[in-house]
């Protein structure tokens, strides 16, 4: 099955999403958590916020921005649960 041209910008944004946090976020710490924490919310206030219509593109790349932070922050989590 070919991958349509949405799902392709959606792997590309998550994937340099994820490769950004990686190098901002190197090792696991509370602080990166909650810094985690304060762009997820940012992201989801910023995706309920579609009054007037952001159309495939951008709400495909919100999602796929949503679902890295989400995804990082839970690998990161489970470092710092295991190093204590």
């Amino acid at each position: 099955m070919e991958e349509s041209w949405l799902e392709a910008l959606y792997m590309r944004n998550y994937n340099e999403m994820v490769e950004s946090l990686r190098q901002k976020y190197p090792d696991a710490t509370q602080e990166a958590i909650q810094e985690l924490t304060g762009l997820l919310n940012h992201y989801y206030i910023f995706e309920g916020n579609d009054w007037i219509g952001r159309g495939a593109v951008q709400d495909t790349a919100i999602a796929a921005t949503i679902h890295a932070l989400e995804d990082f922050k839970r690998e990161l989590e489970k470092q710092l649960h295991k190093n204590k």
